[in-house]
């Protein structure tokens, strides 16, 4: 909804634009690329470069994340496919009782997949895995054209500043070995070479010995190392490209994985700003955006921009006091209420809940101190995020359609 006498401004930042569509509800939550957009009221700066990163940390690293991957079979649609729910953490292993940990990826409902990849098992030892022996065969062409006379190790490296640069080393191959010969920082990373990370003390139990070079999903080949020196590990692991023979090998099922997810960092005041942000949208659909730019929410607003002012992070008492209004709503469903409630000096405030994954529950409030109510309070959306449909409802629909519903025990605003 778009009031055609409000100015054509931002309605978070009150810049003049460019615009672009804003999803009421992320697309990679489960809403709808399509229908409840919208248009003409938020700039591209603050849609791609605040919303969109915003949205993808809470989306992957953050504890909705793990019930995303687990619940939510695709994400957003890109082009003819749709994307698989994923988890930003540093470390995925496969631990089984009987041999090293594996690198893998999380697929469809959190199911391991386990990444091509050699283990370092001791100097004249190695183990090589993968979900089938064409697979691994190619990981280890790529990997003997890669390990080359010169091959380039990146890190990753991030400043107190949070400025990003790479540190770049080059080895050359020397008779039988790897020596370092230069080593520079650059603000971006070449195209073409061997990634690294530590194994650090993020690893599972003793793992630390059994460095590993893998293939990522996207394509990327990775050394994870801490225990071996970079020159003497990237010396193992050409020799062990070279060496190793699959025509004798064999894909042995595995039964009953342990996986283990550590090195994710998480933000968690990120669940209650990205509420807010959907709660000022849904208020802007509903309302229309002249509501909406009252200065009694330029706080919510700033808080979704910046972080600041923070958002009281939700108890579990007050998550419990929510739960009876979702009480009928199935799993597959994510919820939403925005609702106005009066106030003892007779102004009103304006209130967002959201119940995501099944369980959990959010709320953030909107503005107060507003001389208006809603028009219609409370309205309610749910969100099919398998299939990404979005619906509205009356308190009426909704009570009728999602039985047990309990309006008139709403927790206080405050």
């Amino acid at each position: 909804m778009h009031d055609s006498a409000s100015k054509p401004a931002c309605v978070y930042c009150k810049s003049n634009g460019p615009f672009s569509d804003e999803h009421l509800i992320p697309a990679g939550l489960g809403g709808d690329d399509r229908r409840f957009l919208l248009k003409g009221l938020v700039c591209a700066d603050c849609n791609t470069k605040v919303f969109s990163p915003l949205e993808a940390a809470f989306l992957r690293s953050s504890p909705v994340a793990i019930a995303r991957m687990f619940m939510q079979p695709t994400g957003r649609r890109r082009g003819s496919k749709r994307s698989t729910p994923k988890v930003d953490a540093q470390l995925k292993l496969m631990v089984t009782p009987d041999g090293p940990p594996a690198e893998v990826e999380l697929g469809l409902r959190g199911s391991p997949v386990t990444l091509p990849q050699i283990i370092y098992l001791s100097d004249s030892e190695c183990s090589v895995t993968g979900t089938d022996n064409e697979t691994v065969a190619r990981f280890l062409e790529k990997t003997r054209a890669l390990l080359e006379e010169a091959v380039l190790l990146v890190e990753k490296r991030t400043t107190e500043d949070r400025s990003v640069f790479f540190d770049i080393k080059r080895f050359i191959w020397s008779t039988d070995h790897y020596v370092l010969d230069s080593q520079t920082a650059s603000p971006v990373a070449p195209k073409v070479c061997v990634w690294q990370t530590s194994l650090g003390g993020t690893d599972h139990n003793a793992s630390a010995e059994h460095a590993r070079f893998f293939e990522r999903r996207e394509g990327q080949i990775v050394m994870r190392s801490s225990a071996l020196a970079p020159d003497r590990a990237l010396t193992f692991f050409r020799k062990a490209a070279w060496q190793i023979d699959l025509t004798a090998a064999t894909i042995r099922e595995i039964r009953n994985p342990l996986v283990h997810v550590g090195g994710m960092s998480v933000d968690i005041h990120i669940a209650s700003r990205v509420v807010a942000k959907i709660g000022v949208n849904l208020l802007t659909f509903i309302a229309g955006d002249r509501y909406v730019r009252q200065p009694q929410f330029d706080s919510i607003k700033q808080t979704v921009l910046s972080g600041y002012p923070r958002l009281p992070i939700m108890t579990n008492d007050a998550a419990e006091g929510f739960a009876p209004m979702f009480a009928g709503v199935p799993e597959g469903l994510h919820a939403f209420i925005v609702s106005s409630a009066n106030l003892p000096d007779g102004t009103f405030s304006i209130m967002v809940i959201a119940r995501l994954y099944g369980s959990g529950i959010e709320a953030a409030k909107l503005g107060e101190n507003l001389t208006q109510p809603l028009a219609e309070s409370p309205v309610f959306f749910t969100v099919d995020y398998a299939e990404h449909v979005i619906e509205r409802h009356t308190l009426r629909d909704f009570a009728t359609k999602f039985p047990p519903l309990k309006p008139a025990t709403m927790p206080p605003m405050g």
